[in-house]
């Protein structure tokens, strides 16, 4: 299915997360725009956790395709998504997340050149 799309690899990380986002935020604004009508003095509350978990998405999608093997999951980029997932609650921890996409961008793009290089 990563061949399917038929882009290079930073298009294809750029596509994936694109799309992650806009399904994300499909379901999230309405919930979102539904607290801010009965709590606006609390604005930032939305706005906060949003951003939190569009940091974890990112970071899962990277994580994911860093650790790519094709037909068998990987054992590491489970546990880096459990490490994400105890970030994310523990809001100190978050700029590690932040890090580790980065890390994992650079990674995801080395590991998915094997299989988008034609597209390049």
């Amino acid at each position: 299915m990563i061949v399917a799309y038929e882009m290079g690899t930073t298009q294809f990380l750029l596509h994936k997360i694109k799309m992650q986002i806009g399904l994300f935020s499909m379901l999230a604004l309405p919930l979102i725009a539904a607290f801010l009508v009965f709590h606006i003095d609390k604005w930032y509350i939305p706005l906060v956790e949003y951003f939190v978990f569009i940091s974890l998405y990112i970071y899962l999608i990277l994580a994911k395709y860093a650790f790519y093997e094709p037909n068998s999951k990987s054992s590491a980029a489970q546990v880096f998504s459990a490490i994400g997932a105890f970030c994310g609650m523990v809001p100190v921890l978050l700029p590690l997340v932040w890090l580790l996409s980065i890390r994992f961008y650079f990674n995801s793009k080395e590991n998915l050149n094997i299989y988008l290089n034609d597209y390049n």
